[in-house]
């Protein structure tokens, strides 16, 4: 077990390390004004993304887990559901493309679209390795995803297009699925579509039934992914993509950071939830041993933004970029209140109470985005940046008084 988790932990930690070292070559290569396109372009398809994830990682976790033996056939059902919300997601691109993406171009539009889609259905074959134990083919499906476009950006050796991009990345995702999917049917050679063949006019009401039931979990999805990254797309359109570049680069840094205690979180929620249920005593020291790696991990890590991020960022990116310097030493005050909102909201998760979750973010993203859109004309880059400071405060605020209000009587 050990061993699985240390997999899952040095592949979600290259993952962010990795991709942010993409990140820079990208901004090295594409320019100043063309990476703000760049940002915008896969924060504005990222929500199609979402559509089509539509919470079915979760979904295969708790299920794939316990009927190994019928893999395929889930495999085959989930796959189905995935491909009507894919043509659901095409659907309204095709209709908002006007709107959101001529500047782009189609061309653009279409090879960052097929690589949301790439990307979601390589996700879902990762959870059926987890939920399969076979960490080892998350761990060489992540370092593949992550290295392969390195060596090929770092091959080209000067400027690009987002059109190139968009076709590198396009293959690079090709590939991972490729060996995915080789990997997966030799995991479950023997079995059969047994249960789907049996059923066969069944099969769109059940993918139907699977899109119903997983609306909750998809809820909390959709609304994290537009509060995540709402406040560029708007920034595009109000103040321009240079704009987008300078806060997009920041923001990088600082979700490049997140991610990383994301990864740390996801270690210790199987031990909290298992310990929750049969040791309410290791149950207690697990949690105050999670709180203070986190708030010793997040303080450390602020105070080094905050005294080497202007230096780092222009070091790393240029002179050019010495504003998303000062952006990310700003940030880097409110990281530990984002990173302890992690330790509140795992905590709900673990008690049941991850409805409370979905709430909070209810109350914090209209509030965010009419912040943004109300600040940004008047104060430039930021008002993005004090809209996401309140928002920070106001998530870890709203999420640990529902964990104090709720916690005595779940445990009583």
């Amino acid at each position: 077990m050990k061993k699985q988790f240390l997999l899952s932990l040095i592949a979600n930690g290259s993952r962010v390390v990795l991709g942010f070292v993409f990140f820079w070559q990208v901004s090295q290569a594409l320019g100043l004004e063309t990476l703000g396109e760049y940002i915008y372009v896969i924060a504005a398809l990222g929500y199609f993304g979402t559509l089509i994830d539509y919470g079915f990682n979760l979904f295969v976790l708790n299920t794939a887990s316990r009927s190994e033996d019928t893999v395929r056939p889930l495999f085959l059902r989930v796959v189905l559901s995935k491909l009507i919300l894919t043509g659901a997601a095409f659907a309204i691109l095709a209709a908002l493309y006007g709107l959101a993406f001529s500047v782009q171009g189609a061309m653009v539009t279409a090879l960052f679209f097929a690589v949301v889609i790439l990307q979601s259905f390589s996700g879902l074959l990762i959870q059926f390795f987890k939920a399969m134990g076979r960490f080892e083919h998350e761990f060489s499906s992540t370092m593949l995803a992550s290295l392969l476009p390195l060596l090929l950006l770092f091959m080209i050796q000067g400027p690009v297009t987002l059109v190139v991009l968009g076709w590198l990345v396009v293959a690079v995702r090709l590939v991972v699925l490729v060996f995915q999917l080789a990997v997966f049917f030799r995991l479950t050679q023997g079995q059969d579509w047994r249960d789907v063949e049996h059923a066969a006019e069944q099969r769109l009401p059940r993918a139907l039934a699977d899109i119903r039931g997983n609306f909750k979990y998809a809820v909390f999805s959709v609304l994290g992914a537009v509060f995540l990254s709402v406040d560029v797309v708007i920034m595009r359109f109000i103040l321009g993509p240079e704009d987008v570049s300078i806060y997009g680069t920041a923001m990088k840094a600082i979700m490049a950071v997140i991610l990383f205690f994301e990864v740390l979180t996801g270690v210790f929620i199987p031990r909290l939830a298992r310990h929750h249920q049969v040791s309410p005593t290791q149950f207690r020291a697990d949690v105050r041993r999670f709180a203070v790696i986190m708030l010793a991990g997040a303080s450390a890590v602020s105070l080094g933004l905050l005294a080497l991020g202007p230096t780092a960022v222009t070091l790393a990116f240029g002179a050019e970029f010495a504003q998303a310097g000062r952006v990310l030493q700003v940030l880097s005050l409110v990281l530990i209140f984002r990173v302890m909102t992690m330790v509140s909201g795992s905590l709900l998760t673990v008690y049941g109470l991850q409805s409370f979750r979905a709430r909070v973010i209810a109350i914090v993203l209209p509030i965010h985005l009419v912040m943004n859109l109300v600040l940004q004309p008047k104060f430039g880059i930021w008002g993005a940046v004090g809209t996401l400071v309140i928002s920070f405060l106001l998530f870890f605020a709203l999420s640990t008084m529902a964990l104090l209000r709720h916690r005595g009587a779940v445990q009583a």
